[in-house]
């Protein structure tokens, strides 16, 4: 055991071991300030998807994420052949590419109920195109043009 070494430190060990740790639990950089605020605007607008994934399901859908950290998505998503309508809202925040999204109405309650958290990586982020990924899927969203 990696204290056993330390013991000579005394009371310092559990820090020596802490402050060896940390950057092991920090994968990721972190952004300053100015980057999030840039990272967040960047996200802000309508969002849309045309795309199968790689298990079939067919998805179509616009999702809107405004200044006030509220989101809309709307649409229809096909599955084994069954369309079903997608009419969910909620609220939002930006942790690094950590896209993640509260639930406060979902017409999908099999799939997404009402108070369930939803988590998706921010792989790729363009003025035109976010690329992310959620439950080992990649999906493509095309910004919606304005007008």
């Amino acid at each position: 055991m990696l204290l056993k070494p330390l013991a000579a430190f005394g009371a310092l060990a559990p820090i020596i071991v802490l402050a060896l740790a940390l950057p092991l639990a920090c994968s990721e950089p972190t952004e300053t300030a100015a980057q999030h605020e840039e990272r967040r605007r960047a996200l802000l607008g309508t969002w849309m998807i045309d795309q199968e994934t790689s298990d079939g399901v067919l998805l179509k859908s616009e999702t809107t994420y405004t200044p006030d950290g509220r989101f809309v998505s709307t649409g229809v998503i096909t599955v084994q052949g069954n369309p079903q309508p997608i009419d969910i809202k909620g609220t939002w925040k930006l942790n690094g590419n950590r896209l993640s999204r509260a639930v406060i109405e979902s017409n999908l309650t099999a799939i997404l109920p009402a108070g369930q958290p939803w988590r998706t990586r921010i792989e790729e982020l363009s003025e035109d195109s976010m690329v992310t990924t959620e439950g080992g899927q990649r999906v493509t969203h095309m910004r919606k043009p304005a007008g």
